[in-house]
């Protein structure tokens, strides 16, 4: 997880399977006072370029 912007309103997801193999997702999430987090896009990536 990440800050996807400056006001913390923001937030980058990047998940893949420990065991690899299958692709990796990056979610783009925004917070939406008095509901929660809110999907706004969902990319396929080939690679986790954020694993360690």
């Amino acid at each position: 997880m990440e800050n996807g912007s400056a006001a913390g309103s923001d937030s980058i997801a990047t998940v893949s399977l420990k065991s690899g193999g299958a692709p990796a997702y990056r979610a783009y999430l925004s917070w939406v006072d008095q509901k929660g987090w809110q999907v706004d896009k969902i990319e396929v990536l080939t690679v986790n370029d954020k694993k360690e």
